[in-house]
């Protein structure tokens, strides 16, 4: 092993990266959060500044981002609170208000999500990735999507509710991540608008059922676990 590698390997961040799950969580949540934000704002300026309807497509990415960015700085400030919390009780209510909480953003991502669905298949809209970042962007998306399903089983595993959150809006992202990848790739390759336009709106409309079905899943359980913790505790409605 190179001393370069030694180095690396050694350093406290990235012993603590690889041993603390939830120091792990905190960084990759932040990080997140800011590519997000970044990404969102890019659109929102640009759709500023362009005076035509291709703007109504950058500021429907843009809300779809700052919406999202959005959803995983409140679930990280929910999950800080509730270890905070000595009254085991009290970190219980915050993680199922966290859950719940969860549900409604999906629920809300999902609404914006179909905004980007109706630009490609009604107004021919689509992502476009310029020469082989396409196939850059193709393994960033299965990465993210098989990534996104691991974490969320592990997790669903260890019943821990605001982690099980944020990897059901890890999994939603990595879902809508898989959808502009197809977008792009029949943008790049199809010569058939007709196929194209059903493979966007088969996939797209799949894709948005199964965000909408996780939203409203969390929304649902998220319920029963309030009226159970409020006849376990005798807490008034």
């Amino acid at each position: 092993m190179s001393k370069f590698s030694q180095k690396i390997t050694t350093n406290r961040f990235v012993v603590r990266f690889r041993t603390d799950s939830e120091f792990r969580l905190l960084v990759t949540a932040l990080f997140g959060s800011c590519c997000t934000t970044a990404v969102g704002a890019y659109n929102l300026v640009f759709a500023i500044l362009l005076d035509s309807f291709a703007a109504v497509w950058l500021y429907t990415l843009a809300g779809y981002f700052l919406t999202l960015a959005f959803a995983r700085i409140v679930l990280l400030v929910a999950h800080r609170r509730a270890l905070k919390k000595h009254d085991v009780r009290q970190a219980e209510r915050q993680a199922i208000d966290a859950y719940l909480g969860g549900g409604a953003l999906i629920v809300l991502l999902t609404l914006v999500y179909s905004g980007i669905i109706v630009l490609i298949t009604v107004n021919d809209f689509h992502y476009n990735y310029r020469g082989n970042m396409i196939f850059v962007m193709a393994i960033y998306a299965f990465f993210k999507i098989i990534f996104a399903i691991v974490n969320a089983v592990k997790d669903r595993r260890a019943n821990d509710l605001t982690r099980q959150t944020f990897r059901n809006v890890n999994l939603t992202d990595g879902i809508v991540s898989i959808v502009a990848l197809q977008s792009a790739m029949l943008f790049a390759y199809s010569t058939e608008s007709n196929f194209s336009n059903t493979m966007n709106t088969v996939v797209g409309g799949v894709a948005g059922a199964l965000m909408l079905a996780l939203g409203t899943y969390m929304i649902i359980r998220g319920s029963h676990l309030r009226i159970r913790y409020r006849e376990k505790t005798h807490e008034q409605i």
